[in-house]
């Protein structure tokens, strides 16, 4: 008996067709390699990452984004995330993978991060104290020893014609935006101890040197503001997160003037370092 396929029959085998007909291929999915701005970053550093992928029959509906250390702050199924380094150094792995609906990996990508410690930055062995600015006659400096530590001696008359002055670190030395300054991109704070027999009163600077007529110049400004100094040794820090510091021309800088010092002063500074938070 010859047997003859019903419209009936032809219905209830629609859906079957529809989910297994021909679709092997329609998820020719791939991912392409993990992008960052760089492979190697410093512990506690935040870096960027992105992914792409060509999926012409939209058959990703999520990313799954994993790190063998350190951590992985993403948007739900988004293609960008952001790691978080640890505070150990070392190689670490990041992988994505791409999920259908179901669940299922469709494809993966890796990329190796290397986390490397940051050693504080020597102010005082890259930079030099030679940008004397305003009163410059009524400013003197040297290297002596005080308190028992080697430091940098500087001492300042109020009787000059304009009452104020100060001196700026500078790299390369005497450079007021000829040259371009020192990267020193990665750091957070600037730190130094200073202390004064005279009780002086002192602004300190990190950045800020921005002649106009000059090609290059700090891109950022931050000040301590006007503080009297005691005769031990203190620690002073300025916060520089978020500053940028891929040139940094002016190291750091102290100010004053004769409203805060009406007789002559003197004050010492000792290691200046550019410095990051400790990790946490």
């Amino acid at each position: 008996m010859k047997k003859t396929t019903t419209l009936c029959q032809i219905f209830l085998l629609l859906p079957l067709l529809i989910q297994f007909g021909c679709s092997s291929n329609t998820c020719a999915t791939e991912l392409k390699d993990i992008q960052a701005a760089q492979t190697s970053i410093f512990i506690g550093e935040l870096l960027n990452l992105s992914i792409e992928a060509s999926d012409p029959n939209t058959c990703i509906s999520a990313y799954k984004w994993q790190a063998s250390g350190g951590s992985i702050d993403a948007e739900a199924n988004s293609n960008e995330a952001q790691f978080s380094a640890p505070c150990q150094a070392g190689k670490f792995t990041i992988m994505v993978e791409a999920l259908d609906a179901n669940g299922k990996t469709l494809n993966s990508a890796t990329i190796d991060i290397e986390v490397a410690e940051k050693a504080p930055f020597n102010v005082s062995a890259n930079y030099v104290p030679s940008g004397f600015f305003d009163d410059v006659s009524s400013i003197a400096t040297r290297e002596t020893e005080f308190n028992g530590e080697n430091c940098t001696e500087f001492s300042f008359s109020p009787y000059g014609t304009k009452g104020y002055g100060g001196v700026y670190w500078q790299y390369p030395p005497n450079n007021w935006g000829v040259q371009a300054g020192m990267d020193l991109s990665g750091y957070e704070k600037v730190s130094f101890y200073v202390c004064s027999p005279d009780n002086a009163t002192v602004n300190f600077i990190a950045g800020g040197v921005a002649d106009s007529s000059l090609p290059n110049k700090d891109r950022f400004k931050k000040v301590t503001g006007f503080q009297e100094l005691g005769p031990d040794w203190q620690k002073i820090e300025i916060d520089l997160k978020g500053a940028d510091l891929s040139s940094v021309i002016g190291g750091l800088a102290w100010t004053t003037n004769r409203e805060y010092n009406p007789r002559p002063v003197k004050f010492y500074i000792r290691d200046i370092q550019y410095e990051r938070y400790p990790c946490q």
